[in-house]
Parts: C-alpha cells; sequence; structure tokens
C-alpha cells in the first residue's frame, strides 16, 4: 500500500514510529488508570476490567463509551485487514513466494489485484461459516504474525545486501 504515498521512504518510517509511540503513550495511560481505581484487584477481572472501571468511573454511560469505542476499535481494524491483506497476497504471488500466480493478476479497468481480493473474501467467509470465533482469533493471529515475521526477516535481509 504504501505505493500510493508520496514520498514513502520518508513518511512511512515516520508515520509507523509516530503511530507506535501514540499507542504505546495511550496503553500505558489506560493502565495507569486502571491500576488507579481498581487497584490489586484489577487482575480479577479477566473478562472485561476496561468497562468496569469506566463503570466505576463514570456509571453506565462509561460503560456504554468503552463499549462503542471498543466497537469503533474493531472496525478500524478489520478495515485495515480488509484493505491490507489481499495486497500482501498479491504482492507475495508477484514476488513468488506464494506459488499461486493468479493472485498477482490486476483488472483492467480498476487497476485492484482483484483475485487476491475475491480469494481473502472466500477464504474469511468460509473460515466464518465453518469455523467458530476462538478458531477465527487464532488463524488471524497467527497469520498476522507469518506477515509481521516475513517483513522483519526481509529488512534483515535487505541490510544484509546493501
Amino acid at each position: 500500500m504504501s505505493g500510493e504515498v508520496k514520498d514513502p521512504t520518508k513518511n512511512i518510517p515516520r508515520a509507523i514510529f509516530i503511530s507506535v509511540v501514540g499507542v504505546l503513550i495511550l496503553y500505558i495511560l489506560i493502565q495507569t488508570v486502571s491500576l488507579g481505581v481498581l487497584g490489586a484487584s484489577l487482575a480479577t477481572y479477566k473478562e472485561n476490567p476496561l468497562s468496569f472501571v469506566a463503570n466505576q468511573v463514570f456509571g453506565p454511560v462509561g460503560f456504554t463509551i468503552i463499549t462503542i469505542g471498543a466497537a469503533i476499535s474493531m472496525l478500524g481494524n478489520l478495515s485495515s485487514e480488509i484493505l491490507s491483506i489481499p495486497r500482501v497476497l498479491f504482492r507475495a504471488s508477484k514476488d513468488k513466494v506464494i506459488p499461486i500466480s493468479s493472485l498477482s493478476k490486476v483488472h483492467h479497468k480498476f487497476s485492484t489485484p482483484y483475485i487476491a481480493i475475491i480469494a481473502y473474501s472466500i477464504s474469511g467467509f468460509l473460515l466464518a461459516t465453518f469455523g467458530g470465533f476462538q478458531q477465527m482469533a487464532i488463524i488471524s493471529s497467527a497469520s498476522i504474525l507469518l506477515v509481521y515475521l516475513g517483513v522483519t526477516l526481509a529488512v534483515i535481509k535487505q541490510r544484509r545486501k546493501s
């Protein structure tokens, strides 16, 4: 997706750094507030500790806000995956990492990797239909870890090469 970014060699690393630092600060603040409200009993709330903290501080309105925030966060994550994973499949096929050459086809009118998008959609549909939520969560986490591993190994190889 960085092919659509102006000056990606400058802007992509900066965006990654700002994102990681921003999320890190946000998580530290959330953890600090949660520990301040619940103290040592925070560890006993396994299911939904942040909603319990919000309920303690703001009442039912806080619980609702956290629930809506979680839904928006999940929507953002899913939107990101829907846009990026087919492009990962496309590029992996184009670079011959995946031996399915049809995944690297680009639509003549829209210039999108339409076969990769269709393959991603069908696999998501099949997993959602025949698998359970827990299986999908495990597969999703494992697959994104494989992508991260591939990126890390590619960076190491590129740095040794240059």
